[in-house]
């Protein structure tokens, strides 16, 4: 089960790669009008974006291939512990520091719904260090992600609208819907809310770490080499895509290594040792 999860979620990072790096080239031979929807220096950008592109699949695809197993049994629970508080510390700075001078209804709702969901992953990441798993016993919290996700692609969606250059935050848009995913997904293994699927888990995962890496890491550089990024609709999102598709990549490296389902209930771990072993309950010699 875990191979086939593994290879339908290559399989659809695949794909992704190949459409952005296809967008990617496009955009770079062309350079004028058309580079301008997606960077005010569409050439230097799109250049950047294609080798940040080119290195992040390498070293995602070594991440994956090349690591031992018995480091990642025993460091399990710190990486997905620093992974969460680092996302959910991020994503907390972000929204306070996208409210910061103005006061809208949309804007507000966003840092209420940032601020929970950042807090929810900073408690989950402290429990992870423990050992514990914080969504079990609070499953309505593994939700505050989805809502924070759904909330800023409703946001995105409407100052687009606005806006006579649509596809000019094209890919920070995508990202978001794969991301929507993902954490619905992780929702639903780390909750046991309906049927989790580990492939679907991994191309949501896979696709959504690819596009937040290829859409910030030009954007960093960007503002490294004093170029000028394209307009963000909302602040600081490109920074915040970066550890948001860290916390992605390490939550579905160490996922292999979790020894026990979390959505594995006591009683269909009885049904399935008493099938097994019928007389499982009883002592020997004693019944």
């Amino acid at each position: 089960m875990m191979i086939k999860s593994k290879k339908a979620g290559f399989t659809s990072f695949f794909l992704a790669a190949v459409l952005i790096f296809g967008l990617r080239i496009a955009i770079f031979l062309q350079k004028g009008t058309a580079g301008t929807l997606f960077f005010s220096d569409g050439g230097i950008l799109s250049l950047l974006a294609i080798i940040c592109l080119f290195v992040g699949t390498v070293l995602i695809f070594a991440f994956f291939r090349g690591t031992k197993r018995e480091i990642w049994r025993a460091e399990r629970s710190v990486l997905q512990a620093g992974a969460a508080v680092l996302c959910g510390a991020c994503l907390i700075i972000q929204s306070i520091y996208a409210a910061v001078g103005s006061f809208t209804i949309e804007i507000i709702l966003l840092l209420i719904l940032g601020l929970a969901a950042g807090l929810s992953l900073v408690v989950l990441g402290c429990a992870s260090g423990a050992g514990q798993n914080f969504y079990e016993d609070h499953p309505y919290l593994a939700l505050l992600p989805c809502l924070w996700c759904a909330a800023v692609l409703i946001v995105q969606f409407r100052k687009n609208s606005a806006q006579i250059l649509l596809p000019e935050s094209l890919f920070l848009t995508i990202a978001f819907c794969f991301f929507l995913y993902f954490f619905f997904e992780q929702a639903k293994i780390l909750c046991g809310i309906g049927a989790p699927s580990l492939p679907t888990f991994y191309r949501a995962g896979l696709t959504a770490a690819l596009f937040g890496f290829s859409t910030s890491l030009p954007e960093l550089c960007a503002m490294l080499f004093s170029c000028n990024p394209t307009g963000e609709t909302l602040p600081g999102m490109h920074g915040l895509l970066f550890p948001m598709s860290l916390y992605v990549i390490v939550i579905l490296k160490t996922l292999k290594t979790t020894p026990i389902s979390s959505y594995e209930t006591v009683l269909d771990f009885l049904q399935k040792e008493y099938e097994a072993k019928p007389n499982f309950l009883f002592k020997s010699g004693n019944p």
